[in-house]
């Protein structure tokens, strides 16, 4: 996977620029993460629990602006949020069953997301 920030990412908006590189951030240390040998599972735990609280203050923010600018397009990029939110929820219960296949669908799920949102991702 490819979780390295780019210039092509910036929207112009610092607060939310610096919170997107965050948000690469946190995925490339969970990419880092599932490619060990043995990864631990306390740190894959640590990973989704960084990403649910990034969740909560960065979708604020994106949703607060939105609504702020009227932006044409908030709905469908709330469904976004809401569908990111219950898949790192669902996939963090997961983690008992089968640590590794579970963080690879959240790579997998977040880069699908990234290359929608930001067609230079890959």
């Amino acid at each position: 996977m490819h979780f390295k920030w780019s210039q092509a990412y910036l929207l112009g908006v610092g607060q939310v620029d610096d919170q997107h590189r965050k948000l690469l951030g946190i995925l490339g240390e969970l990419d880092v993460l599932v490619n060990k040998k043995d990864p631990v599972k306390g740190e894959l735990i640590g990973i989704f629990n960084e990403l649910q609280e990034y969740s909560q203050y960065h979708f604020k923010t994106e949703e607060d602006l939105m609504v702020d600018h009227s932006y044409e397009g908030m709905k469908d990029h709330f469904k976004e949020h809401a569908l990111f939110r219950s898949k790192t929820v669902a996939l963090k219960k997961g983690l008992d069953v089968n640590d590794l296949t579970i963080a690879h669908e959240l790579l997998f799920f977040s880069d699908a997301l990234a290359a929608e949102s930001y067609p230079g991702h890959r």
